[in-house]
């Protein structure tokens, strides 16, 4: 019997996660800035399109930081997840893209039993999703 969890709740429990990994980092780094909800999801949303190759530097600007200095919260970030294993959903997206395109046989087994796939709100997928749908579903054609 197939366990399904909604989107909704799985981001939110990421978004939550990866807030107070951002929140800690920043009271770390910047301990006089006033750090709000609002600012730190817009750093993750910039962070996530840096992931999928957006460029996002307009909207760094208004963070009040430098590039130089939004790129190495950024390193820090991604240091932070690594050391204490952890993956946003960009890391997940980008990681299973790796392990299924350079193993063949794990994709097969996933694709063997798929006949027919629904993807909802396909408008909204990032270039990574969009790759990974293509790789898992391509033979459906």
């Amino acid at each position: 019997v197939p366990c399904v969890v909604s989107d909704e709740v799985v981001m939110h429990i990421l978004f939550h996660t990866e807030t107070l990994i951002l929140e800690r980092l920043m009271k770390f780094r910047y301990p006089k800035m006033r750090i709000y909800n609002n600012l730190l999801m817009d750093i993750l949303s910039c962070i996530s399109k840096q992931k999928n190759q957006v460029n996002c530097q307009k909207e760094i600007e208004t963070f009040g930081f430098t590039i130089d200095e939004f790129d190495q919260l950024n390193k820090e970030y991604s240091k932070y997840n690594y050391e204490n294993y952890l993956m946003d959903y960009d890391d997940i997206m980008l990681l299973a893209f790796e392990l299924l395109n350079s193993n063949k046989a794990m994709l097969k087994l996933l694709q063997k039993n798929i006949k027919y796939v629904l993807i909802d709100e396909f408008q909204d997928v990032n270039q990574i999703q969009y790759d990974l749908i293509k790789l898992l579903f391509l033979f459906l054609e």
